[in-house]
């Protein structure tokens, strides 16, 4: 793999005849982070597996006994509710010769069992049965489960309907790697949302791009006529960036269907706080937009340098998540938001096919609009080395 330099925000280029920044001493990523085969191996080892990483959602194992497969930073693996509520994770393969334990959800499952030898697991992770083990006929039974030999764990850990993993174990908790979101949004009562429905994506494009996308304020008026409407592109803001955390916050004049007019809003939210809508990153596989009403979440998956799976789940205060009295909000927001990515998806897939092109070499970037750009370009080459 090529090495990639850092570069710099410390200075910026200007015109002869103007004292105003005409573009950052710095640049984003050059084409070989978005094309190379080899660059994507290094980003699974380097940054996928080393630090959190959005694996899946506990409402997708509501029950004790639930288990779905999914697989991080190139690695399968099973998250699984157990019987004390907690949700766990483990390599979703059998200790005994390497057998993948599950390929579809399951729901309400006592046990966990291999198809091929089938060996059994309890809900967390304790070999149970492994029949004819010792010979023909002589079973290996574990009324309680052996500490001894046990499914292999992945650390994990949750927030409101979130599962994070981290594969490596070394990151730092979940709760440090969330704060700088969480003192953000700290006047959203999250804890009112339930979540509604989601909707998946299959994108030609690099990861980055989508993230790069996502955090970009500037297209807004280029791209997304309606959304430009609601608010002005003269009137945003950039985004911001805080180590890992990218966030900005818009403000708009009047809310609209689909956009925080039929549904009911967080409680307690002061007058700004109901004409306001932040948006997130947070580095590398979670996006998010909050509006007064409503939680998007955004997760990244990440399948091969060209290619990534977006999962939208939308989310609603209290009963306007399924109640029949609020379904036509609902079909607003998801047809608002999804017509956003109907616009964003073939940018980023032409942008990926734009990074062959030797005529791009990392971007002239704006001072003011494309500093979360670069920031974001500085987490991957901190992280590569």
């Amino acid at each position: 793999m090529a090495s990639i330099e850092r570069g710099t925000v410390t200075h910026a280029a200007k015109s002869e005849d103007s004292s105003r920044a005409t573009a950052l001493d710095g640049t984003a990523l050059d084409n070989e982070a978005y094309v190379s085969a080899e660059f994507f191996d290094s980003e699974v080892k380097k940054i996928f597996r080393a630090t959190w990483m959005l694996a899946g959602f506990a409402h997708e194992v509501s029950d004790a006994g639930d288990s779905l497969p999914v697989t991080i930073g190139g690695i399968p693996m099973i998250l699984v509710r157990g019987r004390d509520g907690e949700v766990r994770a483990f390599h979703n393969v059998c200790v005994h010769r390497g057998m993948p334990l599950i390929d579809k959800p399951c729901r309400k499952r006592a046990f966990i069992t291999c198809p091929y030898h089938l060996w059994t697991y309890d809900l967390e992770g304790r070999v149970r049965n492994r029949p004819h083990f010792f010979r023909g006929g002589e079973h290996d039974i574990s009324e309680n489960g052996r500490d001894d030999v046990r499914l292999a764990a992945i650390r994990c850990d949750s927030w409101h309907d979130l599962v994070f993993v981290n594969l490596d174990g070394k990151a730092e908790p979940l709760a440090d790697f969330l704060r700088p979101l969480t003192e953000r949004l700290q006047h959203y009562d999250l804890d009112a949302l339930n979540w509604s429905r989601d909707v998946e994506y299959d994108i030609a494009s690099n990861w980055k791009l989508i993230a790069e996308n996502h955090i970009d304020a500037l297209h807004i008026f280029g791209v997304h006529p309606a959304l430009n409407k609601f608010a002005d592109q003269a009137t945003r803001p950039c985004t911001e960036a805080f180590g890992h955390l990218f966030f900005g916050c818009y403000s708009f004049p009047d809310p609209e269907k689909g956009r925080g007019l039929g549904m009911p809003y967080f409680p307690g939210l002061s007058a700004k706080a109901r004409q306001e809508a932040p948006w997130f990153y947070l580095f590398p596989n979670v996006m998010g937009q909050v509006y007064p009403d409503q939680l998007l979440v955004i997760q990244l998956i990440p399948e091969s340098h060209e290619r990534t799976r977006e999962r939208v789940h939308f989310y609603f205060v209290g009963d306007a998540a399924h109640d029949d009295a609020f379904e036509e909000g609902r079909r607003q927001a998801h047809e608002t938001y999804t017509s956003v990515l109907a616009e964003d998806i073939p940018v980023c897939e032409a942008l990926q096919r734009g990074r062959v092109s030797e005529g791009f070499t990392g971007g002239v970037l704006s001072p003011f609009w494309d500093k979360a750009t670069f920031e974001l370009a500085e987490r991957v080459r901190e992280r590569l080395g």
